[in-house]
């Protein structure tokens, strides 16, 4: 059943692998609605699904079995190329390497995705100005990855995630590499950009439940099974 209101609707959604002449089910079936405006953290223990999870929504991964309708849309019935565009101009993704590229300075990593959208240069220049004074990294446009702090490198991660205003913020284990203090504080900083759009839809994969209280609800996984699903802090800030 679609339900007209939800960003993100999944409707017994599986995903299986073939290995050999094994067919290994790794998620599933999993039935979840995410509504707009809504945090969202997913947990459970390792290679309970999360990850998976996250790639069918951010539409990475095509599901074995089930529907997703992203936005009221088909996503299960959509080409290639349909879900290349809708990861460029609808989701923004942040990852717990941070996966910036290495030789491109701050400013050049953060306008990737205005490039694949053909964005003008003045244009970009603006928006990638504006999202690192966003993410307290100005005066740093010219400096490479390798010159930041881990922290620093996830604030530009995060500030490359929203340059393009996505409705969807994907995040798998954002504060993983990070310690405690700097990893609070990129959560802080991922939770004010989601909480500036009354719409937009922040979906966070973590093993930390300091973490994941932090977000409105909280789903467990477990061997692939949605477990629960139970209200965090409501956006609350752990100070």
């Amino acid at each position: 059943m679609v339900d007209s209101n939800s960003v993100i609707n999944l409707q017994r959604v599986c995903r299986s692998y073939q290995v050999g002449k094994i067919k290994q089910q790794v998620l599933g079936p999993v039935t979840l609605q995410v509504q707009p405006g809504e945090s969202l953290a997913i947990v459970g223990p390792s290679g309970s699904g999360k990850s998976t999870l996250l790639s069918i929504i951010g539409c990475l991964e095509h599901p074995s079995a089930g529907l997703y309708y992203l936005n009221g849309v088909d996503a299960t019935a959509l080409e290639e190329h349909q879900r290349a565009r809708v990861r460029r101009d609808y989701i923004g993704f942040v990852f717990q390497r941070f996966h910036l590229i290495a030789e491109l300075t701050v400013a050049k990593n953060v306008a990737l995705p205005l490039a694949y959208q053909r964005r003008a240069h003045k244009e970009t220049t603006a928006c990638v100005t504006e999202v690192l004074e966003r993410v307290g990294l100005s005066g740093k446009e010219k400096m490479l990855p390798s010159q930041l702090s881990g922290g620093e490198q996830q604030r530009v991660a995060v500030a490359r995630a929203i340059v393009s205003q996505p409705k969807v913020i994907l995040a798998d284990e954002p504060t993983g590499n990070l310690d405690s203090k700097t990893g609070i504080e990129v959560m802080r900083l991922l939770l004010e950009i989601h909480q500036q759009d009354q719409r937009r839809v922040l979906i966070v994969v973590t093993h930390n439940m300091d973490v994941a209280c932090m977000l409105d609800n909280i789903v467990t996984l477990r061997d692939g099974q949605l477990i629960s699903k139970a209200p965090g802090q409501k956006g609350e800030l752990i100070p």
